[in-house]
């Protein structure tokens, strides 16, 4: 299976993330990947505490329907930061090895 960074690498999912990044040092990558974990576990957190699960509607078949797409949207973000945190941190390990 290949990893977040090959995807990218071959013009799929955060191509354009990874051309953003190919010119940081290995020390500017793993600070970034770290930034985006963070970020991962905030919004984990947010699905955990139900935080910006605001009240949409008195039904509620409708209130329940927003509150899926809320976690799903955050679900997606996670998923987004986890694998830009992957990327930065395989290039970073990758440019200290003395790679592209």
């Amino acid at each position: 299976m290949a990893t977040s960074l090959q995807r990218a690498e071959a013009g799929g999912r955060h191509s354009g993330f990874l051309r953003q990044r190919l010119g940081k040092k290995s020390g500017e990558l793993l600070s970034e990947a770290k930034t985006l974990r963070q970020r991962a576990a905030e919004h984990q957190d947010k699905i955990t505490n139900r935080i910006g699960y605001g009240k949409v509607s008195d039904d509620p078949v409708i209130q329940a329907r927003a509150d899926v797409g809320r976690t799903r949207h955050l679900q997606k973000e996670i998923e987004n930061f986890t694998q830009q945190a992957e990327i930065c941190e395989e290039l970073a390990h990758r440019k200290a090895a003395g790679g592209p």
